[in-house]
């Protein structure tokens, strides 16, 4: 008797599995929503699927990082600083992607940098020296691999 109660749950979970297979090869031929003729999505599904669930949690302009985290967080800066640090926990990535750091003084970009993000939660950071005579308004948007803004840190060098 408890041989076929296995047996019957095994091939109850084997049907489970046939139904999410058909389930997700009906996904798969999804449909971009921008495309009008019927055409396909360019991205793949998982890529379509990675820009929408990448999350900053965290985010600060620090004038260091220590121990992953960051040190002297603020909103204003001193000029003679000499340099700020963009620290940033990113949560959601299924699979290994990039996000960039964009750099801006008074809205012209002035850097990108490519960091990676390699786990389901990931913190990384990036710094940028910090002339002087640069005062004014600064800020750092922090972009997933296809571009899209994710967050942006404004702050100010005094």
């Amino acid at each position: 008797m408890l041989r076929v109660i296995k047996i019957a749950t095994m091939v109850s979970l084997l049907m489970v599995c046939q139904v999410m297979a058909q389930e997700n090869n009906a996904v798969s031929g999804a449909v971009s929503p921008t495309a009008t003729t019927g055409e396909k999505a360019s991205q793949p599904k998982a890529a379509l699927q990675e820009a929408s669930v990448l999350k900053v949690v965290d985010a600060a302009i620090a004038t260091g990082v220590e121990n992953r985290s960051p040190v002297g967080a603020a909103s204003a800066f001193s000029a003679t600083v000499g340099k700020l640090y963009c620290f940033t926990k990113i949560v959601g990535a299924k699979q290994p992607t990039e996000i960039k750091h964009v750099w801006f003084y008074n809205n012209t970009e002035v850097t990108s940098i490519t960091l990676p993000v390699k786990a389901i939660t990931w913190r990384t950071f990036s710094n940028k020296i910090v002339p002087a005579y640069m005062k004014g308004a600064w800020k750092v948007e922090v972009q997933s691999a296809d571009g899209n803004v994710l967050k942006t840190i404004e702050f100010k060098v005094e």
